[in-house]
């Protein structure tokens, strides 16, 4: 662990790169697209894709998300893709407790369409997550929409929240996609933050982390303007602003000024 937390009289590192729902940003496209996704899911929606540059906080919104819905909603978490839409039919029967009689899609699909109806039926939601959805194949992206079919009624017996980086809507812009595309009932992106949204970032997660603003001085702030003049994504703030902190304790300085924010920019 950085000895800064100390050095700076802070209760927790305010800028470690690890998704921490505690540190969620609900603010901007973040928090929009927490509620468009909490509404969705209360719904019944069904299909969700969420895209967004690589460290633009998808799995901490995913997080959220799941933190949204603590009762009633069984979590299914894919880190990324199965290989093929077998395994992802057999991982699914897996984790809702079902043992197919046999590896044959139809059956695998019928038992876990028997599993979810019960789920429902009980007044439970069952939600599958799956990260770095961008390399799903073309046979995934296909069992996929065949989940996204099953209904009860009205009623999508499957919630599914898809996370990839930009690449997953060349994918499914291609026009052999357009029954997959039609079945998404809600598309978000994440974008990079600009310079003013990245500065309260930055406050908050200061504040969260027990911390207040002038722990970077009037140049510090400067600098991180400059710094972040294009925009940021979480993960290159945080990983800015965790080595300036880093930079200023070694250099025992009771702030943070625009050296340590340059050294920084420097070594990137």
């Amino acid at each position: 662990m950085h000895m800064y937390a100390q050095h700076f009289n802070l209760n927790l590192l305010p800028f470690e790169n690890v998704p921490d729902p505690m540190f969620f940003y609900d603010q901007g496209d973040h928090a929009r697209i927490r509620k468009q996704i909490s509404g969705s899911l209360q719904s019944g929606r069904g299909l969700i894709v969420v895209t967004g540059p690589i460290g633009s906080g998808k799995t901490t919104l995913s997080q959220m998300i799941k933190a949204d819905f603590p009762h009633n909603i069984q979590v299914i978490w894919m880190a990324e893709p199965p290989a093929s839409s077998v395994d992802l039919y057999l991982y699914l029967a897996q984790e809702l407790g079902v043992q197919p009689s046999s590896a044959e899609k139809t059956f695998v699909m019928r038992d876990i369409r028997n599993a979810l109806v019960k789920i429902n039926a009980e007044g439970n939601k069952c939600l599958v997550i799956m990260d770095e959805s961008h390399l799903m194949s073309d046979d995934v992206i296909n069992g996929v929409r065949l989940l996204n079919n099953l209904e009860e009624g009205s009623l999508k017996l499957i919630q599914l929240l898809l996370l990839g980086q930009e690449e997953l809507m060349d994918k499914i812009n291609k026009p052999e996609m357009l029954p997959f595309k039609q079945r998404i009932a809600a598309l978000e992106t994440l974008g990079r933050m600009n310079v003013d949204a990245v500065l309260k970032y930055i406050r908050h997660r200061i504040q969260i982390a027990g911390g207040n603003p002038g722990l970077f001085s009037d140049t510090g702030w400067e600098a991180l303007s400059i710094a972040f003049r294009a925009g940021g994504t979480p993960r290159t703030i945080n990983s800015l602003c965790d080595r300036a902190l880093n930079v200023a304790s070694e250099c025992n300085k009771s702030v943070v000024d625009a050296q340590d924010v340059y050294e920084w920019i420097l070594l990137i």
